[in-house]
């Protein structure tokens, strides 16, 4: 995941969805750190979480 864009993110776990055997896929992106540190020293990391679904939906 670092190295990857947002949309190559996106295209990977698209492909694994084309799997029939496949129901969830759950996608992490994590972004570049920040420059500045907080009050102990810590970089901050921002992400990004997608979860994609297919099948047969919920039935009584």
């Amino acid at each position: 995941g670092n190295s990857q864009s947002t949309k190559e993110w996106n295209d990977k776990c698209q492909l694994w969805m084309n799997q029939i055997y496949i129901r969830y896929v759950l996608g992490i992106k994590l972004h570049k750190k920040r420059n500045r540190k907080n009050d102990l020293g810590q970089y901050h990391r921002s992400m990004t979480a997608r979860l994609w679904q297919q099948g047969a939906g919920y039935q009584e």
